[in-house]
């Protein structure tokens, strides 16, 4: 059953990839692509889409930009078929993708497009983890003095009672640790809070995220 197989490998290979676990995200992504059909079937669009996606932003990450650029070509065609409801995530994914491969202000453009989307949506764990790429795309693009006003908004969007004080805490943390570190430890900091925010979002019972796959 090689399409489903190729499924379940870009399934774990995007769970690998929250947990920031790239070198075994991009053996997965690989694996569910060597299996995966020619013709990636609607139902399914959507996963090989975000796969590909997540392929080419590990690895952009660890240097491999011409490869990380030509996966990405390639999975341009399954935005279509992937859906309207699934574009918002892909720009997302794109967008961090962009900000690995240096084009800091089509990056930053991307993931405040995402954010306000997810925003509307009122997807706020979604739209807390989006903050945090977003605030360090500003940063490393010289313009982090927007990100207080960013910050405030994404504040102002938590403020739905005491269960998300410490969410909006973790968030505050992460945007006064980001000003002063270097491009490295901002993207430590990020895989960091984004670890924590997603906890904290679970363990209030609020969603994240249901994959739409079964």
């Amino acid at each position: 059953m090689p399409r489903r197989e190729a499924a379940a490998r870009s399934l774990l290979g995007l769970l690998c990839l929250e947990r920031g676990e790239a070198d075994e995200a991009v053996r997965l992504f690989e694996a569910g692509r060597a299996t995966r059909p020619a013709v990636a079937p609607g139902r399914d669009a959507w996963l090989f889409a975000r796969s590909g996606l997540g392929l080419a932003v590990c690895l952009a990450g660890s240097g491999h930009r011409a490869q990380a650029r030509r996966v990405f070509d390639e999975t341009l065609p399954l935005y279509a078929p992937a859906g309207e409801e699934e574009q918002v995530r892909l720009r997302w994914l794109e967008g961090r993708l962009t900000a690995r491969l240096g084009r800091r202000e089509e990056a930053a453009s991307l993931l405040a497009r995402a954010w306000r989307l997810f925003l509307e949506k009122r997807d706020l764990a979604d739209a807390t983890l989006c903050f945090l790429d977003l605030a360090v795309v500003l940063t490393d693009a010289k313009r982090g003095p927007e990100a207080p006003a960013l910050l405030q908004e994404m504040e102002t969007e938590l403020m739905a009672g005491e269960p998300l004080a410490e969410i909006r805490r973790a968030v505050s943390t992460f945007n006064e640790t980001i000003r002063t570190a270097s491009p490295k430890g901002r993207r430590e900091a990020a895989a960091t809070a984004a670890f924590t925010v997603r906890r904290l979002f679970r363990a209030r019972s609020h969603r994240v995220e249901a994959l739409p796959y079964a």
